[in-house]
């Protein structure tokens, strides 16, 4: 049976370590893009595709609703930087939002509320989405990775400033964020204090709507 010499073997594992190391390696490269034209696709930005384009799209209407009365009361709390829409089910919501934005020149980044969504760091990641969604020259991917896990109390709020902070930096001309069906996150969720903190520390030419069946927990 033939041996290999000591010295091979170390010099051996050492280079199946350091080939181990360049695929991890490369293997991170791709996540951020940097084999894809540096994220880049015809000119616009990539993210990883992993959320549905429906979770961060406003419905498909065949033709814009027009509520001019409506329309005019958005118009004029175009200043407010938050807009809260309250309506049982099937009064029209969504169709108001999604029928307003699509005939502004403002870009949208919207988001559809889910259960999953009570997680901070879910909803963080949705919305992030939705801006790059809207936001199609900006690269957003970096954020993906961006969020830690709160452990609660003080550091849990500094930790959602970071985040809306970081975000912040990508957003300089007027956008609306809407959140469609807030009523679907838990009541008892920490994801209201991050809500609150998105709010605070998003630049006043973002302004927020969110739309419910009834009203957010005040705390």
């Amino acid at each position: 049976m033939t041996q290999i010499p000591e010295n091979d073997s170390r010099d051996f594992w050492a280079f199946l370590e350091f080939y181990k190391f360049l695929l991890i390696f490369r293997a991170v490269l791709l996540y951020c893009g940097y084999f894809r034209g540096n994220g880049r696709r015809g000119g616009k930005f990539l993210m990883k595709p992993s959320i549905s384009i429906s979770k961060i799209s406003p419905p498909d209407l065949p033709r814009i609703v027009y509520r001019y009365h409506l329309f005019d009361l958005l118009e004029k709390n175009r200043d407010k930087k938050l807009i809260l829409v309250l309506g049982q089910t099937a009064q029209g919501k969504t169709t108001l939002l999604a029928s307003y934005v699509q005939q502004s020149k403002i870009p949208s980044a919207w988001v559809n509320l889910g259960q999953e969504d009570s997680d901070p760091v879910n909803l963080f990641l949705a919305v992030v989405h939705a801006f790059q969604y809207a936001l199609k020259d900006f690269d957003f991917s970096l954020l993906l990775s961006y969020p830690s896990i709160p452990t609660g109390g003080r550091e849990e709020m500094l930790l959602y400033r970071e985040w809306t902070s970081a975000l912040s930096e990508y957003i300089h001309s007027p956008i609306r964020c809407i959140l469609d069906g807030l009523d679907q996150l838990a009541y008892d969720s920490p994801v209201y204090r991050f809500l609150q903190v998105f709010v605070d520390a998003l630049p006043p030419h973002a302004q927020i709507f969110f739309l419910s069946r009834g009203m957010p927990p005040s705390s």
